[in-house]
Protein backbone atom coordinates (compact mmCIF):
# COMPACT_ATOMS: atom_id res chain seq x y z
CA UNK A 1 0.00 0.00 0.00
CA UNK A 2 1.39 3.38 -0.94
CA UNK A 3 2.02 6.15 1.54
CA UNK A 4 -0.49 8.42 -0.19
CA UNK A 5 -3.25 5.83 0.14
CA UNK A 6 -2.32 5.21 3.78
CA UNK A 7 -2.40 8.94 4.51
CA UNK A 8 -5.76 9.28 2.81
CA UNK A 9 -7.18 6.38 4.82
CA UNK A 10 -5.91 7.92 8.06
CA UNK A 11 -7.45 11.31 7.19
CA UNK A 12 -10.76 9.71 6.23
CA UNK A 13 -10.84 7.68 9.43
CA UNK A 14 -10.09 10.77 11.50
CA UNK A 15 -12.89 12.70 9.81
CA UNK A 16 -15.28 9.78 10.31
CA UNK A 17 -14.45 9.49 14.01
CA UNK A 18 -14.78 13.24 14.51
CA UNK A 19 -18.17 13.43 12.84
CA UNK A 20 -19.63 10.21 14.28
CA UNK A 21 -18.86 11.47 17.77
CA UNK A 22 -21.18 14.43 17.32
CA UNK A 23 -23.78 12.40 15.47
CA UNK A 24 -24.07 9.94 18.35
CA UNK A 25 -24.29 12.69 20.94
CA UNK A 26 -27.01 14.43 18.91
CA UNK A 27 -28.99 11.19 18.66
CA UNK A 28 -28.55 10.69 22.40
CA UNK A 29 -29.86 14.19 23.07
CA UNK A 30 -32.87 13.60 20.84
CA UNK A 31 -33.66 10.20 22.35
CA UNK A 32 -33.53 11.34 25.96
CA UNK A 33 -34.87 14.89 25.49
CA UNK A 34 -31.62 16.29 26.77
CA UNK A 35 -31.30 20.02 26.41
CA UNK A 36 -27.69 20.92 26.72
CA UNK A 37 -24.46 21.49 24.93
CA UNK A 38 -23.80 18.83 22.27
CA UNK A 39 -20.04 19.27 22.69
CA UNK A 40 -20.33 18.57 26.41
CA UNK A 41 -22.46 15.49 25.72
CA UNK A 42 -19.96 14.24 23.14
CA UNK A 43 -17.10 14.68 25.60
CA UNK A 44 -18.97 12.79 28.32
CA UNK A 45 -20.04 9.94 26.05
CA UNK A 46 -16.75 9.33 24.27
CA UNK A 47 -13.81 11.16 25.80
CA UNK A 48 -11.10 9.32 23.87
CA UNK A 49 -12.61 9.55 20.41
CA UNK A 50 -11.73 13.22 20.01
CA UNK A 51 -8.10 12.56 20.83
CA UNK A 52 -8.08 9.51 18.57
CA UNK A 53 -9.46 11.49 15.64
CA UNK A 54 -6.74 14.13 16.06
CA UNK A 55 -4.09 11.39 16.14
CA UNK A 56 -5.48 9.96 12.89
CA UNK A 57 -5.44 13.42 11.30
CA UNK A 58 -1.81 13.95 12.30
CA UNK A 59 -0.80 10.52 11.01
CA UNK A 60 -2.59 11.16 7.73
CA UNK A 61 -0.86 14.49 7.18
CA UNK A 62 2.48 12.93 8.12
CA UNK A 63 2.09 10.14 5.56
CA UNK A 64 1.01 12.55 2.82
CA UNK A 65 3.94 14.89 3.47
CA UNK A 66 6.29 11.90 3.55
CA UNK A 67 4.99 10.63 0.18
CA UNK A 68 5.29 14.06 -1.41
CA UNK A 69 8.81 14.59 -0.11
CA UNK A 70 9.87 11.24 -1.56
CA UNK A 71 8.28 12.16 -4.90
CA UNK A 72 10.17 15.48 -4.98
CA UNK A 73 13.38 13.69 -4.04
CA UNK A 74 12.96 11.20 -6.92
CA UNK A 75 12.34 13.96 -9.46
CA UNK A 76 15.46 15.83 -8.36
CA UNK A 77 17.60 12.67 -8.63
CA UNK A 78 16.27 11.53 -12.00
Amino acid sequence: MSKRLTGTIFLTTGAFLFSIRYLFSSLYAIAFNSIGDINETATKMSPGVGILSVIFFILGVFYLVWAESEAVKKTKEG
